[in-house]
């Protein structure tokens, strides 16, 4: 029998490769994907608002990307879905690759000329501190960044990813990186944007710093820096428990402490904090304070009020009785 015409096509797998691209459907490898992709964006859904398609957006790119997360070579993958299935690599998925540091698909997608970003992508990446990724996009991406690019990096300690940003990309920073980078106690990073950066901090700066402890920094900011802090930094030292920080504040700065500072360490019985408030700062006897340290049972911080300020801590205590026996009483009477 002498073949047909249709026969020859089908039998070149040239030919019916590009007769079959004309079809619809997915090829099989691809299929969970597809199924996936129907779920997210099922049409029986009842009409979404703008806020609710922004979310399907995010929730079917965490499951592409997630999905992509478990393959043994993602770059395949990604090249097959951007041939056979294009419609589901929306923007908001190849950002969520590349706040993952996914560079292989990212390249896959690059050279399938499919790399179609915003801003998100680049920022996401320098927050997470994928370096290559940052690189990658700045070589090969179209959609920039913003101030959150560095402002991200500083924030979690990526000292490569600022320096490269601030090197390469003009987009800069604001005085949230300096300030974030205070408070997350990334000394080199503060120490590199003060030397290479003209943003600068707020006070935000060093009270954060101070509350968590982060003694080097809030000596490096009082020493090269001149936005100070507020009465935030010696109460968070002292809330934290950093007594070391708001000795040095006590000596270098100005500002002190709110009456918050010893009426939280009487309440939770801190004698470190008493000490320091009572003995270095000389905080004057205050009834509210006495009253605190009574009412929670602090026996040695009542100890310590009563003989560092001379008052009578008994007759305090019997107060303090008494106010809980009318305060009873009052809950029986209603009861």
């Amino acid at each position: 029998m002498k073949n047909s015409a249709a026969t020859a096509v089908l039998l070149d797998s040239a030919l019916l490769g590009v007769v079959a691209s004309f079809q619809g459907g997915c090829v099989e490898d691809l299929l969970p994907y597809a199924r996936d992709y129907a779920a997210a964006f099922a049409l029986d859904m009842p009409l979404p608002s703008c806020a609710s398609i922004s979310n399907l957006d995010y929730m079917w790119a965490r499951t592409l990307v997630t999905a992509l997360g478990r393959e043994v070579d993602r770059a395949r993958t990604t090249t097959r879905l951007t041939r056979y299935c294009p419609h589901m690599w929306t923007v908001t998925s190849v950002n969520l690759a590349a706040a993952r540091g996914y560079l292989d698909v990212l390249q896959a997608l690059h050279a399938a000329n499919h790399l179609q970003t915003s801003p998100d992508a680049l920022n996401e990446a320098a927050a997470n501190g994928h370096m290559d990724v940052v690189r990658f996009l700045h070589e090969h991406g179209q959609s920039g960044c913003t101030v959150r690019a560095m402002n991200g990096a500083a924030q979690y300690g990526h000292l490569d990813v600022v320096q490269f940003l601030d090197s390469h990309r003009s987009e800069g920073c604001t005085v949230t990186a300096m300030n974030a980078a205070a408070i997350n106690g990334h000394y080199e990073i503060v120490e590199y944007l003060h030397m290479h950066r003209s943003e600068g901090c707020t006070t935000s700066a060093m009270d954060g710093a101070a509350k968590n402890g982060h003694l080097s920094l809030v000596t490096f900011l009082q020493t090269h820096r001149e936005e100070g802090c507020t009465t935030d930094a010696m109460d968070g030292a002292l809330l934290y428990h950093h007594v070391d920080v708001a000795t040095y504040l006590h000596a270098h700065r100005d500002e002190g402490c709110t009456p918050h500072a010893l009426y939280a360490a009487a309440y939770e019985g801190d004698l470190v904090n008493l000490r320091f408030l009572c003995e270095t700062r000389l905080e004057p006897f205050r009834q509210d304070v006495l009253d605190a340290a009574v009412a929670q049972g602090h026996v040695a911080a009542v100890s310590y009020l009563h003989a560092v300020w001379r008052v009578d801590a008994v007759t305090a205590m019997t107060n303090s009785v008494t106010a809980h026996a009318q305060e009873w009483r009052r809950r029986l009477t209603k009861a």
